[in-house]
């Protein structure tokens, strides 16, 4: 469960729930709400912000890739790894909240398939001169 991970990444860090709230930079009444409630009800940016402040994958976190609109973001990324043009690409649409609901439909997809997604988004990119 997400609370017993966060639990475990605190004492790891020595830090109780109003540090990680300042840390994380998370309102701490969405921290404790963490705490007795189902991880399920966790919000996608503040998933990205305990996985960066965690340094973690937010699959780990959430123990359930179906939370990342992206699908198995740790696998995405691995997929793309030797193609830097994607990868800068896939790491800007995944940080950018207004970009989750367009990309929704994404999350069950395999990373080859995520893949074509970010070529048909660099294909865009090329055609209206925004990229080289």
């Amino acid at each position: 469960m997400l609370k017993d991970k966060l639990q475990k990444l605190m004492d790891e860090k020595g830090i109780n729930k109003a540090e990680l709230s300042k840390g994380a930079d998370i309102p701490y009444t969405t921290i404790d709400g963490l705490f007795k409630k189902n991880s399920e009800n966790i919000k996608l940016p503040t998933l990205r912000k305990l996985s960066a402040y965690f340094n973690c994958s937010m699959d780990y976190l959430a123990d359930d890739s179906s939370l990342s609109q992206w699908g198995n973001d740790e696998a995405n990324r691995k997929y793309l790894a030797d193609k830097p043009e994607l990868l800068e690409i896939y790491e800007s649409l995944t940080s950018r909240d207004d970009m989750v609901l367009l990309f929704d439909k994404t999350k069950d997809l395999e990373p080859k398939d995520v893949e074509s997604v970010l070529m048909f988004v660099q294909t865009i990119r090329k055609q209206r001169g925004l990229d080289d």
